[in-house]
């Protein structure tokens, strides 16, 4: 597939259901780190497992974090489903969401 873009720009293919939280900038890995935008690409049904670690040490690999909610989009709906997390962030989420595509 050929692209034409400038000079100055990188083409980003993202796979359509996909969901992608993005953060606010951060010093360090261990800062806390709040969601600014959700961006759903629409096209398909996509899910997603918004997991959260201490940021500095390997026990991720030990299972040591948590899934703090997940995300769920209906194409056919247009709709971001939300389970799980406190409900504070369950409530912000609605505010982040923006739809790619439709």
């Amino acid at each position: 597939m050929k692209v034409s873009v400038p000079i100055d720009q990188i083409p980003v293919f993202v796979r359509a259901g996909s969901i992608v939280p993005l953060g606010a900038e951060i010093q360090s890995t261990a800062a806390k780190q709040s969601i600014t935008e959700i961006r759903v690409y629409s096209g398909k049904d996509g899910d997603f497992a918004l997991y959260d670690d201490d940021g500095t040490s390997y026990d991720y690999e030990q299972c040591k974090g948590t899934t703090t909610m997940h995300l769920n989009w209906s194409d056919a709906a247009g709709t971001l489903g939300v389970t799980g997390g406190n409900k504070t962030m369950a409530g912000a989420v609605k505010g982040l969401v923006k739809v790619i595509g439709r």
